[in-house]
């Protein structure tokens, strides 16, 4: 077989691989008009002189341009990311409870504070993935939350910081790209990023997988620059990266930082005293993460090797985690609060049903690999081109890359919940799959001109094409959260002019129009929450509710109680502390019911 029928034969395997992979997992979803016409504008566009010019322009930028282009490139990224939240109608509030847990422990780390005492009131504050006792805290790993921390210190809106890091990860894997391909893979890179629905949605959200990417991908660049001229000061840095990235999402931190760490140390092999060096800057570099993570685990467990986050899931979400188990119906939270018990029912019961240890293969075949795959590309047929790209990992940092996203898919085999924004720490991974094919396609028209370019611009128009489905009213939030008692709880501040304590009353047999998502009790805007101007806590009866009026009546007299109904968005006011309790004090005097 000659060389050009072989590499026509593995191409054209490759594609229909390719076909393949997409009509599996992302078939389902419609093929709009701007699909077609917007990539047909691309190649019309590129096939002209100038645009073939253009093209060649942009793979021959140098490298001492990488960081100043990617400046531009964040700044414009957060402009568009901030179109995007205005076009769409988006709230700017925290809607998902996992935003108020993160909020909650960057309020904290700005505090110099992990955690905080078990509250007097621990019941009134129970809520979804924050501890009351023994301690107050977050149920998080708190690397993402030093990030936003900062922003808590000085008061900035919740989202300025995530939008800034997303920005900043777009400009990232501009570069990343340039160095693993070349600048124009880095700019269809960017580009994928930004048509990434679930990358847009995670924009403006204090979340930790925005943060993960960022790290990593910054830890992949320190390693490009060590090989370059083996400066101990990168691997220092990777350490770093790595470290931070282990106490924000730890499993991802492992699937993608193991394989960049083997392609480090596996060429010094033969040289020991430099692999005991870089094991030790390494070590260095992660320490103070790891130790502030023991500190954590200790603070809120009591155990230095447990976690917050498996001690959390233990007693509040019984089997959910990274191991294997049998599905037990009789295991329930231990939660009082009744909107936590049909919480789990409701949200989590049926992924622990369906994650059982006999349907893990058909699980990852069906559902969880074809989330990954589609959500790591932004547009649906660029799929078509991943396994292509393999034929393109013919370097030591884009095999590494590659590891690090089939060892994230047996990482996350055993954990027993796959949501699509886990897929934002592998889009980078899935861009360089996408650029490499691209390429693998631009070696094989090289010898005809006018071609050359079509596979580029291709790929760009498709990715461009899914920036048409930002239009008002469509939002990229996955979930989908109406969360309408969120929304009224953070306008509370309008209808209250004095500091207050305001008690949510829940009717569990009237669920028809809220969301086991929706909850409005979290104190996320300080670290304790007697320091809130206005308290949000659980109406949990009348006689336990005589509880919050005597603590606040001998500590903050001048506060307020106030009800809101959840069935109906009634704010009523209950009275000054001071005089409720002794109205309270009367009553037990006289011996009436409360």
């Amino acid at each position: 077989m000659t060389p050009v029928i072989r590499s026509f034969s593995i191409t054209s395997v490759s594609l229909i691989s390719g076909i393949a992979l997409w009509y599996w997992s992302a078939s389902g979803i419609p093929v709009s008009w701007t699909d077609a016409v917007v990539p047909i504008f691309f190649v019309v566009v590129c096939s002209s002189a100038r645009g073939r010019d253009l093209l060649n322009r942009l793979r021959k930028i140098p490298r001492e341009s990488d960081w100043r282009i990617a400046t531009g490139i964040s700044i414009a990224a957060i402009v568009y990311l901030l179109l995007v939240v205005f076009i769409q109608g988006r709230p700017l509030i925290p809607l998902w409870h996992d935003e108020y847990m993160f909020l909650l422990q960057a309020q904290m780390l700005a505090r110099l504070r992990l955690w905080m005492p078990a509250h007097p009131l621990g019941d009134f504050f129970d809520t979804f993935y924050v501890f009351t006792r023994p301690v107050y805290a977050s149920q998080s790993f708190p690397g993402a939350s030093l990030m936003y921390a900062p922003a808590a210190l000085l008061g900035w809106a919740f989202w300025i910081t995530p939008i800034l890091l997303a920005g900043l990860s777009v400009g990232t894997l501009y570069v990343l790209m340039t160095r693993l391909i070349h600048p124009l893979a880095g700019i269809l890179a960017a580009t994928i990023l930004l048509s990434s629905s679930v990358f847009r949605c995670m924009s403006i959200k204090p979340m930790a997988a925005v943060p993960a990417m960022l790290l990593l991908m910054w830890m992949v660049l320190a390693w490009l620059k060590w090989r370059d001229g083996r400066k101990w000061r990168y691997v220092y840095l990777m350490g770093v990266c790595a470290g931070w990235c282990a106490i924000t999402r730890p499993a991802d931190a492992l699937a993608v930082a193991l394989p960049v760490g083997l392609g480090l140390i596996l060429p010094l092999r033969r040289e020991p005293v430099k692999v005991m060096r870089a094991l030790a800057l390494l070590l260095v570099g992660a320490l103070p993460f790891l130790v502030l993570l023991g500190v954590f685990n200790l603070g809120v467990t009591g155990h230095l090797g447990k976690t917050p986050f498996s001690y959390y899931n233990e007693i509040y979400e019984p089997q959910i985690g990274f191991k294997p188990q049998v599905f037990n119906p009789d295991l329930r939270p231990a939660s009082t609060v009744t909107q936590k018990q049909l919480f789990y029912y409701a949200w989590l019961w049926p992924y622990v049903k369906v994650h059982q240890p006999a349907r893990f293969v058909g699980e990852w075949i069906h559902q969880r690999l074809p989330i990954l795959i589609l959500y790591a590309v932004g547009s649906g047929l660029l799929v078509v081109l991943m396994p292509l790209g393999l034929l393109g990992l013919t370097t030591g940092p884009r095999r590494a890359m590659a590891g690090g996203f089939f060892l994230f898919l047996l990482v996350y085999l055993y954990y027993t919940i796959f949501l699509n924004t886990y897929a934002v720490v592998i889009i980078p991974i899935g861009c360089m799959f996408v650029g490499l094919g691209v390429q693998q396609l631009e070696r094989r028209l090289a010898h005809v001109p006018q071609l050359v370019d079509l596979p580029w611009a291709l790929a760009m128009g498709l990715s461009v094409a899914s920036f048409a489905i930002v239009r008002p009213g469509v939002q990229d939030d996955p979930l989908q959260i109406e969360a309408r008692q969120v929304q009224l709880a953070a306008h509370l501040r309008e209808q209250i002019p004095t500091r207050a304590v305001v008690q949510f009353r829940f009717h569990p047999d009237d669920m028809a129009h809220e969301s086991v998502h929706d909850e409005p009790v979290f104190n996320a805007d300080v670290a304790w929450p007697d320091d809130a101007d206005i308290i949000r806590a659980h109406d949990l009866g009348p006689e336990r509710n005589a509880e919050v009026v005597n603590y606040y009546a001998a500590r903050q007299p001048d506060r307020s109680i106030y009800l809101f109904d959840r069935a109906d968005d009634s704010l009523v006011l209950i009275g000054n502390v001071l005089d409720l309790k002794r109205q309270v004090e009367a009553l037990q005097k006289s011996g009436k019911p409360q």
